[in-house]
């Protein structure tokens, strides 16, 4: 009975290792997806022209307030990544038990449960934002 216990539990150690080499994959292709796809340059524009109507402060505020949320981006992709490297340093040498030494041990977990899908599929949309961002402000800076 004990072999078959450690049977299933190599059969589930198996399954999770290919759900996330899968999950990897799945992220990296939908970073490549959004780069290449998402039509940030056309929503900048767009957005920009019906800002301009909808908003009435002067367009050197409006372009502060997006620089504003560029940085704050920023500053949790930072976040993010710091967090992604510790685990991954923890994950090497302590194992789970180690992850409350990381920035947000909660973000581990949320790693864990979306078998590494989570953080990359979040970090794709946030460069897809910040290029819209990027794109945004080169439209207001040439009006």
């Amino acid at each position: 009975n004990m072999a078959s216990h450690s049977h299933l539990g190599t059969i589930i150690k198996n399954e999770s290792w290919r759900l996330e080499g899968e999950s990897a994959q799945l992220a990296n292709d939908f970073n490549t997806l959004c780069e290449k796809f998402f039509p940030c340059r056309e929503l900048a524009k767009a957005a920009v022209i019906n800002d301009s109507h909808r908003y009435h402060i002067p367009q050197e505020q409006h372009l502060q307030r997006v620089m504003s949320t560029k940085q704050m981006i920023t500053d949790l992709q930072e976040l993010m990544e710091m967090n992604v490297v510790k685990n991954n340093e923890i994950m090497n040498t302590q194992g789970v038990s180690g992850h409350h030494n990381v920035p947000c041990p909660q973000l581990m977990t949320f790693e864990l449960l979306t078998h590494g899908f989570g953080a990359s599929a979040l970090s794709a949309a946030l460069n897809v934002v910040q290029t819209y961002l990027d794109e945004m402000v080169k439209c207001m800076t040439l009006q």
